[in-house]
């Protein structure tokens, strides 16, 4: 495995444990990861969510000691380019933590300014087929916004999912990123784990993330059959319109969608799909019910098999004698539709102590539960040299590394996955994050190692239209055609 990858399921356990409330220290989180994210779900829509659940770096000599590497010793800052590909001026937000680093000439030079607070709104503007050029950071953990055609109210991003809020039907998206001169393992990312609204890309000189549809207004139609209520413009549902949005037949122009994970504010109920009945038919024993995760790597020592008993709770117990933790029980309640697209259970009993904290270890093994959900493994029968999935530990689907062996591969009910998440990743390449593990089958990210000569440019592209073929209207509500995957029994050579 690369050693990105490692990175990225340490990181993982880590930033689930920091976000399930752990006794970690901030100092220490910082030390060891990047990017830390405290999930904190209750203050969805009034402050900009922390939140990270995808993986990262570790930063610093620590970090690369820990995994027996000696990174050579960082300096240089990075140069940040913005290319701008569409017919309406954009305008970029550095947000969520402090940048240390320097404007480009041409608006002046001087300090870049931060948007940390939701009333912030410090943007810099790129004309239509333009290039901005210069801007040189030192230091920043954080997100960088981007709207389209108009500005922000709150360069933070925060008014994606408040119909209340000024910014809610204007058109943003974001990207992700970390970089330190004092720190060789930076890196940056696309991610649609809270929304999807626009055609970005990352290139770092020799590696580039970014939608595989040239046409983005063809990738956003594919990943609308994933919500199953259309409803506009209401909070607790996905789709959002506004005048710079993308016209969709029968919906309107749509500027935003969001995710499963932060769509979420009606009470008992998701417009997406209904997989709380994915964890019923296990629970029921309709399919399968067995669950088994297991590491014993990147520091990780857990081996644990279980089922969803009658109760619908997910009870585990150590196997073989292998591992650390004797046993693990989730209660039902974090397998509603809603808590399994979240993936983020903030209690649990393991080895008969009730926990609201848990160690990277405990965190890992969690990860894996919630992960096998998303990607549709737990119960799935389709074979891979003669294992049924479903029967696979966790370490041995992860080490599949490829997302053509889950989703609509695993499952033939699209509620008994992430159905999102997978469009994503069939128009991405997997190189945006569809929900918040969906690194543990590659890396997303590119790296920004400052002891070279670090670049990172971001290109924005135009939305073009979808293609008429593609387009059926059923019940007044515009969806689009898929090619999908033929599911089958994989043998891998």
């Amino acid at each position: 495995m690369k050693f990105e990858e490692r990175c990225i399921l340490k990181y993982t356990e880590l930033q689930f444990a920091r976000r399930s409330h752990t006794t970690f220290s901030e100092q220490t989180c910082h030390r060891l990861c990047q990017f830390l994210r405290d999930r904190s779900d209750s203050k969805r829509g009034s402050t900009m969510l922390y939140r990270r659940g995808f993986g990262g770096w570790f930063i610093g000599i620590l970090t690369a000691q820990l995994l027996g590497i000696s990174p050579a010793l960082a300096q240089n800052p990075m140069n940040f380019d913005v290319v701008n590909n569409r017919d309406e001026t954009v305008y970029i937000y550095f947000a969520n933590g402090v940048v240390d680093g320097t404007l480009p000439g041409s608006l002046g030079g001087g300090a870049i300014g931060s948007n940390i607070n939701n009333s912030d709104s410090i943007g810099y503007a790129v004309a239509a087929h333009s290039t901005l050029s210069g801007f040189t950071i030192n230091s920043f953990s954080g997100r960088v916004f981007v709207s389209a055609g108009e500005t922000l109210e709150s360069g933070n991003g925060s008014h994606f999912n408040n119909t209340s809020l000024a910014d809610y039907h204007k058109r943003f998206d974001h990207f992700e990123m970390t970089f330190a001169t004092n720190n060789p393992w930076g890196g940056a990312n696309l991610t649609g784990t809270d929304f999807i609204s626009m055609p970005l890309e990352l290139n770092n000189g020799s590696s580039t993330v970014k939608w595989n549809q040239a046409n983005f207004a063809t990738a956003l139609g594919n990943i609308m059959p994933a919500i199953k209520d259309q409803t506009t413009n209401q909070n607790g549902y996905a789709i959002v319109t506004g005048p710079h949005g993308i016209n969709v037949p029968g919906i309107g122009n749509v500027v935003r969608v969001i995710a499963p994970s932060t769509a979420d504010a009606v009470p008992g109920f998701s417009p997406y799909g209904n997989i709380g009945s994915y964890h019923e038919a296990m629970r029921d024993e309709l399919i399968g019910n067995q669950i088994h995760v297991m590491s014993d790597k990147y520091g990780n020592d857990f081996n644990l098999a279980g089922s969803v008993d009658a109760q619908g709770n997910v009870v585990l117990t150590r196997q073989d004698g292998e591992g650390t933790i004797g046993s693990l029980t989730l209660d039902s309640k974090f397998f509603t539709s809603k808590e399994i697209y979240k993936t983020n259970p903030y209690e649990a009993t393991i080895d008969g102590v009730f926990k609201t904290s848990f160690t990277s270890n405990e965190a890992a093994a969690m990860r894996d539960i919630f992960a096998g959900f998303n990607l549709g493994v737990w119960g799935s029968t389709e074979e891979i040299d003669g294992i049924e999935l479903g029967q696979m530990s966790s370490q041995q689907f992860f080490e599949l590394g490829s997302t053509e062996y889950f989703f609509d591969a695993a499952q033939d009910n699209a509620n008994f996955y992430n159905e999102y998440a997978a469009l994503i990743a069939a128009n991405s390449d997997n190189s945006v994050y569809g929900f918040p593990y969906s690194d543990v089958l590659g890396a997303q990210f590119i790296s920004l190692n400052p002891g070279g000569n670090p670049t990172l440019t971001l290109a924005l592209s135009a939305d073009a239209v979808p293609e008429p073929s593609g387009l059926i209207l059923i019940g007044g509500l515009a969806t689009m055609t898929l090619l999908r995957r033929r599911r089958r029994n994989w043998i891998t050579p």
